[in-house]
């Protein structure tokens, strides 16, 4: 596993970067994009002697390009995941990406209030819960006394529950074996 507080933004100024690629015909940018989620496109991987492995070892802390880091824009412009993937793989031309880091949360719930109601519809992935959507239950309870950037919701990632890591079904086995759940979520506040 990692340290899910590795990938938070907290103590940061600003939650986005910028990352200046000097791509060139044949050159492989390396970053390997989760299409999961249209509206949310992650870094899931970063390939060996790729130019954002290089980007990163040249790079401080504030700009290193790590997996849960959402990709916002690429030359200037937003778009989906798909749009993302087909227009940087057949990039041969430097190219600007804009990067958020995600904050990382804690949620705490006991089951054991409305042991039929979390109250969130996910959809499991290779490794973490994607939130489809919030519905009523007790992370809408959760949402209610948040802040606003503290608030479970759709495209959110669950990665671990009760420090236990794993694919999305683990996840999905752990919250309905546990009344007591510590849920640590990937959220990114940044509007596509």
């Amino acid at each position: 596993g990692f340290d899910p507080e590795s990938l938070s933004s907290s103590g940061r100024s600003t939650s986005t970067y910028e990352v200046q690629l000097a791509s060139a015909e044949g050159t492989d940018l390396g970053l390997l994009l989760d299409a999961e989620d249209e509206k949310v496109c992650l870094v899931k991987g970063i390939a060996e002697d790729s130019l954002v492995q290089k980007w990163n070892l040249k790079n401080q802390d504030g700009k290193i390009v790590k997996i849960y880091h959402r990709l916002i824009s690429v030359d200037g412009k937003p778009g989906t995941s798909s749009t993302f993937i087909g227009e940087l793989k057949v990039r041969s031309t430097p190219v600007s990406l804009v990067f958020e880091r995600p904050l990382v949360l804690r949620v705490a719930v006991n089951k054991d209030e409305q042991p039929d109601l979390l109250g969130i519809v996910m959809v499991p992935t290779e490794k973490d819960l994607r939130i489809d959507r919030v519905q009523e239950g007790l992370i809408q309870q959760w949402n209610s006394l948040a802040s606003a950037e503290r608030r479970l919701k759709s495209s959110d990632r669950i990665i671990s529950v009760n420090r236990h890591q794993g694919s999305g079904q683990e996840l999905m086995k752990a919250i309905e074996s546990s009344s007591l759940l510590d849920i640590r979520v990937v959220s990114w506040q940044a509007q596509p």
